[in-house]
């Protein structure tokens, strides 16, 4: 439930974000459009004026140029010399800025970069010019224009903060909104699981005890003994069941720090009559004395199902390997075993409840598809991660638990 409420959050929070961003991005462009329109209109001017004062056959403007104002800008005309040193210059705005900008030009014309007539980038330029090469150098001081436009975007940045903080809060109540049903669904749900399993538990055990202490005959021995297989798999079903539920349910069980070494050990031991029934060996590589904080109820009960799992689907008189190390920040636990190769549209389903593949990997129908649940929802609860990998006829289950 956490995953569908975490997608639709996600999901709502993104589109929002997307919408905002988009509109500060618009808005952000219009404004510098407008700036480099308004300049881009002066370098125009400017360039009829120098034009027609180099080349009679180019009109003039009909404002005189060298008295007009440019409106929010400050532009500057240097004369230059075939050698291209400036022997006249007019400040058109008669600004305070002339000293700066003289500054300026002196290290651009000495400078071997090569000048370029244009507007350029005003939130990281000063200024834009009109060249040519041994005539003349007109300088746009952007100044004005750069300041308003980082005014601006810095002004947006604030706003969409704030806004961000607004939608997260907003978002989140929707969220709760939206998914409400979904939750009161899911948790009826469990109550139900939950109490169907308690309520059937009594009814097998009552199946079970009354099997054994009826009386075995020819006539009535295999049926006997379906009473008692069956219900043995429906108690097993029905422990399954609880099991998840107690697991949903998030109630908080006693952590306390155990050496897992021993704990794997002592469970691979356990199993190893059942592999050899099955015509299957188990090779252990475990590290000693590893301590973890942790259930040691449910860690017994995770590698049992893995190794329960592994010895069910693998080949005959093959190994079955159980790999416990670890490093200064995880415990690695690894059990790998030999056997048909787990399909990739498998994989993705192999831990959801009631899953089970349609391929040979099934030979034992006593399983319903909780085990790999219960497994991940017990590596989950202990903030741990578990994989699995299925290639070359090997499948490996891999779990990585923080210390």
């Amino acid at each position: 439930m956490k995953k569908l409420q975490n997608k639709v959050f996600t999901t709502i929070y993104f589109i929002l974000t997307l919408f905002i961003v988009m509109y500060f991005l618009v808005s952000n462009y219009r404004s510098y459009n407008f700036y480099t329109d308004s300049i881009e209109k002066n370098i125009r001017h400017v360039s009829m004026n120098i034009n027609h004062e180099f080349d009679n056959s180019v009109p003039a403007p009909r404002n005189d140029f060298e008295n007009r104002v440019f409106i929010d800008y400050n532009v500057y005309t240097f004369y230059l010399t075939d050698n291209n040193e400036y022997y006249k210059v007019i400040d058109h705005s008669d600004s305070d800025n002339y000293s700066e900008v003289k500054k300026h030009v002196d290290a651009l014309l000495k400078s071997k970069n090569e000048i370029k007539s244009g507007i350029r980038n005003i939130y990281f330029n000063k200024y834009s010019y009109v060249y040519k090469n041994g005539s003349y150098l007109v300088v746009i001081d952007m100044t004005n224009a750069r300041n308003e436009l980082i005014k601006e975007l810095i002004q947006s940045l604030i706003i969409f903060v704030l806004l961000e903080i607004i939608i997260f809060f907003i978002v989140k109540v929707l969220t709760r909104w939206i998914t409400k049903p979904a939750v009161e669904s899911f948790k009826n749900q469990k109550e139900f699981i939950a109490d169907a399993s308690h309520e059937l538990k009594t009814p097998i055990a009552i199946i079970m005890a009354s099997a054994d202490e009826i009386g075995e005959t020819k006539t009535n021995k295999s049926y006997l003994q379906n009473i008692k297989d069956e219900t043995e798999k429906m108690n097993q079903l029905v422990t399954n069941l609880l099991t998840l539920s107690k697991l949903d349910s998030n109630v908080e069980t006693l952590f306390e720090v155990v050496d897992i070494s021993k704990i794997i050990n002592k469970n691979s031991l356990k199993f190893e009559s059942i592999a050899f029934e099955n015509k299957v060996k188990i090779k252990t590589n475990i590290e000693d004395n590893i301590l973890f904080n942790c259930n040691n109820l449910e860690i017994n009960q995770l590698v049992s199902i893995l190794l329960d799992n592994a010895i069910e689907h693998s080949y005959e008189n093959s190994t079955i390997e159980v790999n416990l190390s670890s490093d200064k920040k995880n415990i690695y636990l690894e059990v790998i075993n030999k056997g048909d190769v787990i399909s990739d549209k498998d994989i993705e389903k192999i831990f959801d409840r009631f899953y089970r593949s349609d391929k040979s990997r099934n030979r034992n129908t006593n399983h319903y598809g909780l085990g790999l649940s219960i497994a991940k929802n017990i590596v989950i609860k202990h903030n741990g991660t578990i994989n699995v990998t299925s290639k070359d006829d090997k499948t490996c289950f891999k779990i990585i638990f923080k210390k």
